[in-house]
């Protein structure tokens, strides 16, 4: 079971009469907002310590050894997934992307003449023209 936090103890702690009143239950709130804030600072400070040692750029890039346990569930939802619903993991077989897959060899032909210079003989004999116009 996990600890109960300050603010939880404090409104235990208090009797019920006085808990309702709008003062205390404003204090109680506010404990509530500071004891977030520090558990916040203490996550970035373990955070700042961590990152020179491990080379980390972003909180997300520090993958906690719990996180590793949650994603054994996430590894195990996938593969049930993927026994599940084939369908969802072939690869896409619309007439619009066979024909796209077909054309692509020759558009990085096209694309690598043209990097190259191998432009064809009207558009290198157009070239001058449109300089001397600009």
């Amino acid at each position: 079971m996990p600890e109960k936090s300050l603010s939880e103890q404090l409104a235990a702690a208090l009797p019920q009469a006085l808990a309702q009143e709008p003062a205390v239950a404003s204090a109680l709130d506010r404990v509530k907002e500071l004891e977030l804030r520090a558990s916040t600072l203490a996550a970035q400070q373990a955070f700042l310590e961590r990152a020179p040692r491990e080379g980390l750029q972003f909180p997300g890039d520090a993958l906690k050894l719990l996180d590793a346990v949650q994603l054994t569930d996430l590894d195990a939802a996938y593969a049930e997934l993927r026994r599940g619903r084939p369908w969802l993991f072939r690869p896409a077989a619309s007439p619009a992307a066979e024909k796209l897959a077909a054309a692509t060899p020759e558009m990085e032909r096209m694309r690598e003449a043209v990097k190259h210079g191998a432009l064809s003989r009207g558009v290198h004999t157009l070239r001058p023209i449109k300089r001397a116009r600009s």
